[in-house]
């Protein structure tokens, strides 16, 4: 069961959505498999990093680090019409991860096995990325007539886990393809490279603008507090901070006036 609380939209508009830190490709959906344990990660971009092993609940079978040798990825999703469909996505499957139920024997098998169970989470993340793909559909945040979403697989029989094991379908929105890896964790199909130049150059200009707009706010700020202060002169303002420093409390009252006739 879904939490009701769980926060399925993030409002990020169109435009933001395109142009969102380009070299992490924040519009795409990555699970990742360690090839010893068949534990999973859940990534919004590529990138693997260690804070993602805390998505492990229980501290015993958590490795102490990444080991990008170890992890490989098995699913990877692009196509999403938002970014609050991203983060849904992402919500969903780790948290029916976290409530998956037990088996009914689970307390009277032995320990080892137990772990063994626990760390297979291949079948399961990939049942839940099928749930969550329905779920969107049925909120509206993906359709059949407009939605395209692409879901590569490392294997492709991966595909019919949740037809067999939980009865699910797959919307008729997702488009399945083959993921290529070169030497079984680096992914080479083109649709998981850097965004196009003309949307990489968008989002630089926009950070730019950005950061001038906040710097003709901040001297707005400033030139504000002079006035407040009946400071007009930066070169007063510079006399005023150094007898300051030096600990002289009176100011000399001409060669402030004199400074500020000549600023004028």
């Amino acid at each position: 069961m879904i939490n009701s609380n769980l926060p399925l939209i993030k409002n990020v508009n169109q435009s933001s959505f395109d142009i969102l830190n380009c070299k992490r490709r924040l519009d795409q959906f990555f699970i990742y498999a360690n090839i010893n344990t068949n534990q999973v990660l859940l990534t919004i971009g590529r990138n693997l990093k260690s804070r993602y092993l805390k998505q492990i609940k229980d501290v015993k079978l958590r490795p102490h680090k990444i080991r990008r040798d170890f992890w490989k990825p098995i699913i990877a999703v692009t196509g999403f019409s938002s970014y609050g469909s991203v983060t849904a996505t992402n919500n969903i499957v780790q948290d029916k991860l976290d409530r998956y139920p037990k088996p009914p024997n689970y307390k009277q098998t032995a320990r080892k096995i137990r772990q063994i169970e626990d760390m297979d989470q291949i079948d399961k993340s990939v049942c839940n990325l099928c749930y969550a793909l329905n779920k969107l559909g049925l909120k509206g945040m993906e359709n059949n007539e407009t939605s395209r979403i692409k879901i590569f697989w490392e294997r492709e029989a991966l595909k019919y886990v949740p037809a067999q094991k939980a009865g699910l379908e797959w919307p008729r929105f997702v488009v399945h393809k083959k993921l290529l890896l070169d030497r079984g964790r680096l992914m080479m199909n083109s649709e998981f490279g850097p965004k196009p130049f003309k949307v990489r150059q968008a989002y630089k200009e926009a950070k730019l603008k950005e950061k001038a707009t906040k710097l003709e706010e901040r001297l707005k700020r400033i030139q504000l507090k002079r006035e407040k202060g009946g400071i007009k002169s930066i070169g007063v303002m510079n006399i005023l901070i150094r007898r300051k420093s030096i600990g002289e409390s009176k100011t000399n009252a001409s060669e402030l006036s004199s400074l500020s006739e000549s600023d004028h």
